[in-house]
Formats: structure tokens, sequence, C-alpha cells
């Protein structure tokens, strides 16, 4: 007979049960490397969790939840190499994060969420910008597209605009071409380089929390 395997350490396994520890995370099984039959993996850990995953050491899986100051809002997923896993984001400026995946904007601070519908990010919150009657799609709603300097822990931004989303709303809303933003964010707004610091921008800033302060 084959020994029983240890527990992942993001795993409950009492009770002859296979429970996952943080609600949330996914899970496969596959062949184990010494071809002794099939073992769980933690292929998938769920917003406010990193990954903590070691090919040769399937008993030390695990999701660990952002600690103070730290938060992370999109889940991580496995990607083959242990490399390519993301860290938890430094809480940003004019926020407090009290860990997992909460961010909460501090007094004359406000926190910008955005939604997403096909190749777009779109606001609801500035939609009567874009219904009033003189709106084109020309005309600026809104400025969330730029970068982010890691060293201040601070967005700096470029107008968005109303656009056409007929799966949102028959009229205009304010939105931008996700792909567009994801690209400047990983580069920096390659035009305006020489203001960022290379050595301290993050290239998996997508899913960062945005906080400006009041003007």
């Amino acid at each position: 007979p084959r020994d029983c395997r240890k527990c992942p350490k993001a795993a409950d396994c009492s009770n002859l049960e296979f429970r996952s520890v943080a609600v949330g995370s996914v899970w496969e099984e596959e062949q184990a490397s010494d071809l002794s039959g099939l073992q769980k993996r933690i292929m998938s850990c769920p917003a406010g969790y990193k990954m903590m995953r070691d090919q040769d050491a399937p008993d030390q899986d695990n999701c660990l939840k952002c600690s103070k100051d730290y938060y992370r809002l999109t889940p991580v997923v496995w990607q083959g190499d242990s490399s390519l896993l993301p860290d938890c984001h430094p809480c940003p400026k004019g926020a407090s994060c009290p860990g997992g995946n909460v961010v909460e904007a501090k007094a004359n601070y406000w926190r910008l969420q955005t939604l997403i519908s096909g190749d777009y990010d779109y606001l609801e919150s500035a939609s009567d910008v874009c219904q009033a009657i003189n709106a084109t799609d020309s005309t600026e709603c809104l400025f969330p597209e730029g970068f982010y300097f890691a060293f201040s822990k601070a967005w700096s931004d470029a107008p968005m605009h109303c656009t056409k989303l007929s799966e949102i709303s028959s009229g205009l809303v304010c939105a931008r071409p996700s792909s567009i933003t994801q690209m400047q964010r990983r580069t920096g707004f390659t035009d305006r380089r020489s203001a960022i610091d290379d050595t301290n921008t993050t290239h998996d800033d997508d899913g960062t929390a945005r906080v400006y302060q009041c003007m």
C-alpha cells in the first residue's frame, strides 16, 4: 500500500477530507513527480492572498493572506513557474490597508474603481458627464489612464473619454481601452519615461488600488 500524502499548508485534511483553508482557492490533481500517484496542487489563490508554491514541495503549497499595510485585489493564478508569482502590493499613499483585499481611502482622498466590459474599463460614477446633450466620443469625463510612481506610491493620470459601449448603455459611458491602459502601466508612458525611476517601477500593477487626493 502507498503511504498517505502530507496535507498542504493551505488545506485542512482532518476527518479524512480535503478542505481548502483560503475560501475561493482552486486546486487540481496532478501526477506526482515520483509517479506514485495523484497529488493536490494549488492552482489559484483568491484576491487578498499571495501564492506560495514550490514544484518540489507540494506539501508547502499555500495561499498567504496579505498582511497589514499590503493588499491584493486580483487572484493569483499558477503560470507554471514560481518566479512568476506576484507579491502583495504595498498600501498606496492616502489609503489604509488592514490586510487581504481591503483598501480604504483616508480623509481627503478618494479611490477610483473601474468595471470591465470586453476590452474596456469603464466608470459608472462619471456617466452624467457622458449623458450631457453636448457629449461626444471626444469628451473628457475623468482622468485615470496614466502610470504609477512606485517610489511615491501615487498615480499620475491623463484623461479618459466618453465612449460608446452598446453592451453597457445605449448612450456614452466614461471608458478607456483596457489594452492601452495595461500597456501604459507596464511601460510607464514611454513618451514620459524620464519622469520615472525604472528601478522602482512595478510591472505587476494591473489591479492595483488607485487612490487620489481630493483637490
